[in-house]
This record gives structure tokens, C-alpha cells and sequence, in this order.
């Protein structure tokens, strides 16, 4: 991608703001998406923006969205085939999660239930959103989860829009960043030091198709994050 734009200014602090980016394939447009909440004990408050890259401005569209999204920066947003993905909350007062999906051309909100078999976790595991992640897997929308005992990533595929697929388990990874193109996973793997060096991540390739991992670099635990992105053969300008 040759070139950037700047389109994001500051934001109050009083006020929860997640992001998406996408590209609508009908207008061969760019497009984020800035939503904007306030939450209280009674309601929340959307304020949603579109940017256009071709109109180079923002666009406020009417949403009502009964959601809290998750707005941590790791592993919570992703866009495939022209849709936006966040995890969210499906109440203020519920820690039971749900799938936000945006389509860019449309401009439509929609949502994804949880699998069957994740929406029964117990709650002091559903309240943990560290443990879920949203990402593209090869041509799919993946919702990832960490299991905290047994160091392993669950990974479901959705096919048909709303129907989730258990499609792998993988216990080489405590947690999954993305799909590379080769159709290896990256992620990472946690391991102690000792009490003078503390916790690593190890930053691990993994080879789905013949259970080989290998580590490539080793960050202490939260003094880096690791993103996926995706290369775009579009121009900016």
C-alpha cells in the first residue's frame, strides 16, 4: 500500500471508541469505521462514522446497537470479504459475547451468536475477553480461544454467515495472531524464566499440515504487541 492517510483525530477519554477497516469491493472503495460509545448503567449512547477514501470525508450513518464492543487492541476486529467483525457484549450487564459484523457496501450492522458449545462456558471464563479473538483464517472469518489450562487454541470457521465450524485445535500455540497466505499459523507461546527474567512470549510459526512449530523471536510478555495485517494491491492515491 503506497502512501497513508490520516483520518482519525483525538478522542475523550469518558467515551469507549473501536475501529474497523475494509474495503467495498462494489465502489473499490476504502472505508473505516470509527463507533463512538458511551455506556452507563441505563444505555449506550452510538455515535458510528464512515470514512471514504474516495470522498476523502467522514459520514455519520444512524445505528442503534444494544452492544458494548471490546475495544482492546489485540485480536477483536478483522475485515474479510468486504465485512468488519468486532467481538462485543451482548448486554452492559451480561459478559455473554457475541460477533458484530458490518458490511462496508451496505452499511448494515449485524450479528453473529457464539458456538454452541462456547456460549455455555462458565462465567468466570466468558468474562475473560484476553481468552477470544476474531481473525481471518485463509478465506474465513475465525473466532479464535486460549484455553488458560491445557495450552491450546480452538479455532471456529464461519461458514454460511452464521453457522460456526470447529475446524482445528492447535496445542502448539496459547494464542493465535493470524493465516498467512501459506496457510501457516502465527502466534505465540508463553513460557517462564525464572523469577529474574520472568514470562517470554515466543513468537511461533506453525505448520498445521505437519504439527511442526518454530519459534522465531522471543519478546518478554507485554512489552510488544504482534498484529496480522493484510497486503493490499490497491493505490491510496
Amino acid at each position: 500500500m503506497h502512501g497513508y492517510k490520516y483520518i482519525v483525530g483525538e478522542n475523550s477519554a469518558d467515551y469507549s471508541v473501536a475501529f474497523g477497516f475494509g474495503f467495498d469491493h462494489v465502489s473499490s472503495d476504502y472505508k473505516a469505521v470509527r463507533i463512538v460509545q458511551k455506556i452507563n448503567v441505563i444505555n449506550v449512547i452510538n455515535r458510528v462514522e464512515v470514512y471514504s477514501l474516495k470522498e476523502n470525508c467522514w459520514k455519520e450513518i444512524n445505528a442503534e446497537l444494544d452492544f458494548g464492543l471490546i475495544d482492546k487492541p489485540r485480536g477483536k476486529v478483522t475485515s474479510v470479504n468486504g465485512s468488519i467483525y468486532w467481538l462485543a457484549r451482548k448486554r452492559m450487564d451480561d459478559f455473554g459475547l457475541v460477533v458484530l459484523s458490518f458490511d462496508v457496501q451496505s452499511l448494515k450492522f449485524g450479528t453473529i451468536q457464539f458456538p454452541d458449545d462456547l456460549s455455555v462456558l462458565p462465567f468466570y471464563w466468558r468474562r475473560n475477553y484476553d481468552e477470544f479473538s476474531v481473525l481471518q483464517f485463509k478465506e474465513y472469518v475465525a473466532l479464535c480461544y486460549s484455553l488458560d489450562l491445557g495450552g491450546c487454541v480452538v479455532i471456529y470457521t464461519l461458514l454460511d454467515g452464521n453457522c460456526w465450524c470447529k475446524n482445528m485445535i492447535v496445542r502448539r500455540l496459547d494464542y493465535l495472531v493470524g493465516c498467512l497466505k501459506t496457510g501457516e499459523l502465527i502466534g505465540l507461546k508463553y513460557r517462564y524464566d525464572g523469577r529474574r527474567n520472568g514470562y517470554h512470549e515466543d513468537v511461533v510459526l506453525y505448520d498445521s499440515v505437519n504439527d511442526v512449530a518454530k519459534s522465531i523471536q522471543s519478546i518478554l510478555k507485554g512489552r510488544r504487541t504482534l498484529y496480522h495485517y493484510t497486503e493490499s494491491l490497491f493505490d491510496l492515491n
